[in-house]
């Protein structure tokens, strides 16, 4: 059985800019092809900036899915692989 994996890379942009248009979330979220996906935002372009954590929940927790965070500055990697296994998009 094999698994797909998908990660999406966003530059410049953000989750959530405009609220009545979400397409970009909707899109992201259609990548996985489970009901409702687990889904991990690294931030680390950002500088683990709080504001772009908070927008990110703010606007997953609207979707049918399980969103979480991998803050990799503070954080080694190792620890959070079984998480990254079982997480549909990144």
């Amino acid at each position: 059985m094999s698994i797909e994996k998908n990660i999406v890379a966003i530059g410049g942009g953000g989750f959530g800019r405009t609220v009545k248009d979400l397409r970009i979330e909707e899109y992201i979220l259609s990548l996985s092809n489970k009901e409702k996906p687990n889904i991990c935002f690294i931030p680390t372009a950002t500088g683990d900036n709080d504001s772009y954590k908070v927008n990110y929940y703010d606007v997953f927790t609207k979707f049918n899915c399980n969103p979480t965070t991998m803050i990799l500055i503070r954080l080694i990697i190792m620890m959070f692989l079984p998480s990254l296994i079982a997480t549909q998009l990144i």
